[in-house]
């Protein structure tokens, strides 16, 4: 959770056990006392394979523009990332936020989040179980036409290592998008397009309104969302 207790928000964690007896100190571990914005713009976190927790969210420690960072935290509460987690953003001056993550079927994570730009588009970068960045120091987009904004991004495990994500796109304000229409991609363990759909093209939908995606159980993904038609 994030906690204002010392005038600025940061992050905690707290492990409970199966009969909800903190495991950790009375009021949780400290994840990150960096400096944060007035603004967290959402954040995930996950439970891999070994029982770790995996949590991803933004901080203004690099200058004004929130960037997103990865940290990976052990049962016992060991920083297993570093004291100060894996700076995912390449270019710490461009706001960049809303990131989500997934543990791929290889063991690895993906990460997604909001690169702000003219037009906004969605970074993608995958992670080592060592926290080793595997497709490159510079996250791979995925981008627009001229004038389409793309946001909202979110992944489920599909096979091979690959990840099925799902994201936004529109023309126009954000309170009341034009062009309404939800992408989905698949994309395998080296970063490639296996495959891009759109999903829904149907008109207008609310800028506060977030799509979801789940998995299917069978390597696919079942979509949600909702709209005015």
């Amino acid at each position: 959770w994030f906690d204002n207790r010392s005038g600025s928000y940061a992050v905690y964690l707290q492990r409970l056990n199966s009969t909800g007896v903190k495991q950790f100190p009375n009021d949780g571990i400290l994840i990150s006392g960096n400096p944060q914005s007035s603004s967290l713009v959402d954040w995930d976190m996950i439970t891999d394979n070994a029982d770790n927790a995996v949590i991803v969210f933004t901080d203004t420690r690099n200058g004004s523009s929130i960037n997103p960072f990865a940290y990976r935290i052990s049962p016992s509460g060991n920083f297993l990332w570093g004291s100060n987690g894996v700076a995912l953003a390449g270019d710490a001056g461009t706001y960049q936020a809303n990131p989500k993550v997934m543990q791929t079927s290889d063991s690895n994570f993906v990460i997604t989040w909001v690169y702000s730009s003219t037009p906004n588009k969605i970074a993608f970068q995958k992670l080592s179980p060592a926290g080793a960045k595997l497709w490159g120091s510079d996250p791979v987009y995925a981008e627009g036409g001229a004038s389409e904004n793309y946001t909202y991004p979110s992944l489920v495990r599909s096979d091979n290592g690959s990840v099925i994500a799902l994201w936004s796109g529109y023309t126009g304000s954000f309170i009341n998008p034009g062009n309404y229409r939800l992408y989905s991609r698949k994309i395998s363990s080296g970063a490639a397009a296996v495959w891009q759909d759109t999903v829904y093209s149907l008109g207008r939908v609310s800028g506060f309104f977030v799509p979801k995606i789940f998995s299917d159980g069978n390597n696919g993904a079942l979509y949600v969302w909702q709209d005015d038609r």
